[in-house]
This record gives C-alpha cells, sequence and structure tokens, in this order.
C-alpha cells in the first residue's frame, strides 16, 4: 500500500514538472510578430548570418542586434526596423543590425547599421525625444534624426567611395578617413568620400535624379502599409474598457456611411509571360507554403497582402504564405 502511495505522489510530482516545463517553453518563444524589426519585402535570395550559422532569409523573419543580412544578384529586402521606420536592402549589399534600442511605442532611442558594401535606402520616422540612428560605411558616418535618404558603398582598384543623398530632411556626417569633414547634407543635395582622402563638395542633384529618388521612397514607403492601421497597446487597452454603446433597432433600413476605402491599383490585362515582364520590367516567382508557385509581377503590397498580376489574372496573396520570391 504505501509502494502504491509513494508511486502515485512521484507520478504527480513530474505531471506538474512536465507542466512547468511547457508553461515556461510556451512563454519563453516570440511570435514573429512580436519583433519590431523584421523583414517586410523580399525579392529573390537573400542571407542573414548570425553569430553562430548563416541561413536563407524569408519574408516575416526577426532581424536582431548583430545579424548581417546579403542580398544576392536581382535582389532586395526591405526591413522595418520600427513601425514607422523601414530600410531597403538592393542587391549584392551587405548590412549589419549594430545597435537596435526601442521604445515600448516602437519609438527608436538608439539605432545604428554598418553597410559594408551595396546600397541602402533608409526612410527614418519618430525618433524618441534625443534619439540617434547612424549609419556607417567605410569612409563616413551619417547621424540622422529624421528623414529619408539613400547611401551606397562601392569599390574600386581598392578605393572605396561613399556616396550620400538627401531626400528629405538632413543628414550629418563625419569621415571615417582622417580629413576631418563634417558637413550637413540637405534636402535634395548629394556628397561623396573616397578612402584615398578625396572628398567631393556636396553638390544639388539633377532634377531626373532626384525623381528616382522621391518614386523609390514611396515605393518603399509602402512597404509599411498605413501607419495608423497598427494600434499601440494602450489604444487596444482604451477600447477594451470602453463600454459598448448599444443602438436602437432601426425599424427601417438605413444607409450607413462607410469609411472611405484606399482605391485599388488597377493592373492591365496581360495574357503572356513576356507582356507582363515588359509592361513591369520584372519577372517573379512567388513560392507559397502549401507547395504551389505563381509567376507574374507583384505591383502593389500593404501590410498583410500582396497583390501579383499573372496570365490568369490579378492574384490577392497573404504575405504569411510566401515562402521565397525569385526574379525570372
Amino acid at each position: 500500500m504505501e509502494n502504491k502511495s509513494m508511486a502515485s505522489v512521484f507520478g504527480i510530482a513530474v505531471r506538474l514538472c512536465i507542466a512547468v516545463i511547457f508553461l515556461f517553453t510556451v512563454s519563453s518563444c516570440k511570435k514573429k510578430e512580436d519583433y519590431p524589426i523584421r523583414v517586410i519585402g523580399l525579392v529573390g535570395e537573400a542571407k542573414i548570418q548570425k553569430a553562430d550559422r548563416t541561413m536563407p532569409l524569408y519574408y516575416e523573419d526577426p532581424v536582431e542586434t548583430g545579424d548581417i543580412i546579403k542580398t544576392g544578384s536581382n535582389s532586395h529586402v526591405v526591413v522595418a526596423i520600427s513601425q514607422w521606420s523601414v530600410i531597403k536592402i538592393y542587391e549584392k549589399s551587405s548590412v549589419k543590425l549594430t545597435r537596435a534600442e526601442l521604445t515600448e511605442k516602437d519609438e527608436l532611442i538608439k539605432s545604428s547599421v554598418g553597410l559594408t558594401e551595396g546600397k541602402i535606402f533608409v526612410i527614418l520616422k519618430k525618433l524618441f525625444r534625443g534619439g540617434t540612428f547612424d549609419v556607417t560605411t567605410q569612409t563616413i558616418v551619417c547621424s540622422v534624426r529624421g528623414t529619408s535618404f539613400a547611401i551606397d558603398s562601392t569599390a574600386e582598384k581598392n578605393v572605396v567611395k561613399s556616396t550620400l543623398r538627401v531626400v528629405d530632411g538632413a543628414v550629418k556626417i563625419e569621415d571615417r578617413i582622417g580629413k576631418n569633414v563634417k558637413e550637413e547634407i540637405a534636402t535634395g543635395e548629394r556628397i561623396t568620400v573616397e578612402s584615398e582622402g578625396k572628398v567631393r563638395k556636396k553638390e544639388k542633384m539633377e532634377k531626373a535624379e532626384m525623381e528616382v529618388l522621391v518614386k523609390e521612397k514611396e515605393e518603399v514607403a509602402v512597404k509599411l502599409g498605413p501607419a495608423s492601421s497598427v494600434k499601440q497597446p494602450e489604444e487596444k487597452k482604451k477600447e477594451a474598457d470602453a463600454p459598448v454603446k448599444k443602438e436602437p433597432q432601426a425599424k427601417t433600413e438605413q444607409k450607413i456611411d462607410q469609411p472611405a476605402q484606399p482605391a485599388m491599383e488597377k493592373a492591365p490585362v496581360l495574357k503572356t509571360e513576356t507582356q507582363i515582364k515588359e509592361y513591369y520590367h520584372k519577372l517573379e516567382e512567388v513560392t507559397l507554403d502549401d507547395g504551389s508557385r505563381l509567376i507574374g509581377a507583384i505591383f502593389s503590397q500593404d501590410s498583410q497582402n500582396v497583390r501579383m498580376n499573372t496570365t490568369s489574372g490579378v492574384v490577392t496573396i497573404p504575405i504569411s504564405s510566401i515562402v521565397k520570391v525569385v526574379m525570372k
């Protein structure tokens, strides 16, 4: 009888231990959406290098401090670094997230990235009061408060060259080559600093160059989706605590004015892959989590779906179901 009692106690203890381990595991695991810094756009192929391994990068993958993103040919990655800020990493680029501090409201406090090679486009908004965001290349350090700009870093014949172009706002730069270069680059200006000590004076960009950058900014900003659609925790709490107001039952049918919805971008009818490629200047193959594949061109995206024009018509694809997008 005593042995049965001891066995019963032992069994209960084992079950309690398993339950505690399970609860700890569940509570310590974060969902992808819990990471404010994550991939929200991916075309082609890219890899993420962590401290202990290198692996393929996918949609919605989290990016953590110390991670290095490397893009392949004809590829690009868009990373949300907060609810309102984003970095586009172009093809054949290497970017390291060296620091990332955010408030509970997703406001950037102190953050920095390093661009070893290639090109990035940055849209930066809503920094915390006194917050800083820095971009470091092999020749310059850019300090930003809130702006949109592009930086590229190239190497030719052992000479590294970094070029900064500012779309709006202002960016302060300092050189890393001992020439004590300190400049503030304003909207519509650019500057180039080379590793051999040559510094080109800041100058105004040509109208055509500026127009290309403005268009690029608009396309990158679309990846974030409408900022107002993402509610802060305290907003959700207010909504939950608010009393439900019961409207009197209407005796006759009434017309209810719905909030205006954004106009959907129209897509032309294209019957062949050649026509799609000629119209959009690209042809993409999207692999879904069920193993199926779609070929066409992605022409719009919000926070949840992408719209793709195929030979069978326009298809709306949930971002969560996309495994990979490859240029053909």
